[in-house]
């Protein structure tokens, strides 16, 4: 009669079984940690993108054309980002493309910020005039063309 309890190829076949998830929890938990990373970097992205932007609203005369980069000091220590400005097919309408980085120049976490920013020197002096003169500015010498609220992030 044989006798009761488990054979060497049943404890094998159940030590693989149990490698297998062990190695296969280990993987999902890997992974949902750098989703985790990837989804705080995005978050932070947009935010240091949409600082930037600002920042150019508020003094649209250092809209230039061309390339800018820096980084953000000790606030947020690792981030990189780059600016370009270029002009548009219309008068005073430019493109701002904000780029926020992260990580080695070999392999960066990179996202890209793209909006239009209208900016006339020439309705801009003449604003200046009027508040100078008689204080009722009607127009804003920097529009966002999308209201403001245009920030389109692309992958790259």
């Amino acid at each position: 009669c044989s006798k009761p309890g488990f054979t060497v190829v049943e404890m094998l076949v159940a030590t693989i079984l149990l490698g297998i998830g062990i190695f296969a929890t280990v993987g999902a938990i890997s992974v949902a940690v750098r989703a985790t990373g990837s989804a705080e970097f995005y978050q932070k992205a947009a935010l240091l993108a949409q600082r930037k932007i600002e920042e150019l609203e508020v003094q649209p005369q250092t809209l230039s054309q061309g390339e800018q980069n820096g980084d953000f000091g000790a606030e947020y220590p690792g981030y990189r980002w780059r600016q370009r400005v270029a002009s548009s097919e219309y008068p005073s309408l430019y493109q701002v493309t904000v780029t926020i980085e992260r990580g080695t120049d070999e392999s960066p976490l990179r996202r890209e910020f793209s909006t239009y920013l209208r900016y006339d020197p020439q309705q801009d002096e003449a604003n200046r005039q009027n508040q100078n003169g008689n204080g009722t500015n009607q127009n804003r010498p920097n529009t966002n063309a999308n209201g403001g609220r245009g920030n389109v992030p692309t992958n790259r």
